[in-house]
């Protein structure tokens, strides 16, 4: 009787492998769930750490005679305009100087720095204080050791690469830029850049402090002088790419490029 009543007491095989099926359904239908809310509250936190620096760069503006730092390494050739997120450089052969996004952290802007990093970045030397990219920006940083922020400003002006003026002697003026104009965003140059961080899709901030998003479509249909921003590979940098970036119609019927693909019309 007692080994009767302990075999009804327990669970069967069928028992035990359909509780099993049953574990597994629900965690075949909560992981996608889980997964989506932790995508959806990094590309939140992403919008919040770019919305501060667009802050920043509005709060300088008002201090600098509506001056704002958009820049550019203008590097050895005519130019690196996908080269736009630097805030110090610090070359092994010495002559380390802050860049465009090194004004706002000297205005004050960076309180918190890891605010001016992308959380969903998955690249070392895009992230907050990594061997490849050091923090804080100052001599501590070991030679030939830059530090750069998390996202590209507007390629409006270029700066002297390596550094030979520490700056341009001007900047552009926030007010002639319109509300909708793209002043920030994800870092773009490249489609794997996409990749390394959001993948379907970037963030931008407008002139006005407004951020937003860009489905990736918006770049795939970019196309200058025949070079096309999905045909393009790797991350590194090309002077050819510089008119892909940001550049002039040849009838003067305005700017075209990545960063007027992310204007707000």
């Amino acid at each position: 009787m007692r080994n009767q009543r302990t075999a009804r007491g327990g669970f069967t095989l069928i028992e035990l492998l359909v509780v099993i099926a049953i574990i597994g359904l629900l965690i075949g239908v909560l992981l996608p769930a889980l997964g989506a809310s932790r995508r959806a509250a990094v590309r939140t936190q992403s919008m919040s750490n770019q919305r501060q620096l667009v802050i920043g760069l509005v709060t300088y503006a008002h201090d600098h005679d509506d001056r704002v730092p958009l820049g550019y390494s203008l590097g050895p050739a005519p130019g690196w305009k996908q080269y736009n997120y630097l805030l110090r450089t610090n070359p092994a052969s010495g002559n380390a100087s802050l860049r465009w996004m090194g004004l706002l952290f000297e205005h004050g802007a960076f309180e918190t720095p890891e605010a001016f990093y992308c959380p969903a970045e998955r690249d070392p030397l895009m992230q907050f204080n990594t061997d490849q990219n050091p923090w804080p920006p100052d001599d501590t940083a070991p030679a030939g050791k830059s530090t750069r922020v998390g996202f590209g400003t507007r390629p409006l002006v270029g700066w002297p690469f390596p550094s030979r003026a520490p700056r341009p002697e001007v900047l552009p003026l926030l007010s002639r830029l319109s509300p909708g104009t793209a002043v920030l965003a994800d870092l773009m140059h490249k489609p794997e850049r996409l990749a390394l961080r959001h993948r379907d899709g970037l963030h931008a901030s407008g002139a006005d402090g407004s951020v937003y998003w860009v489905a990736r479509g918006a770049l795939d249909r970019v196309e200058v002088d025949g070079l096309r921003w999905e045909d393009t590979d790797g991350t590194g940098f090309d002077v050819s790419f510089n008119d892909l970036m940001l550049s002039d119609t040849p009838n003067g019927q305005g700017p075209r490029g990545l960063w007027t693909a992310l204007d707000r019309r």
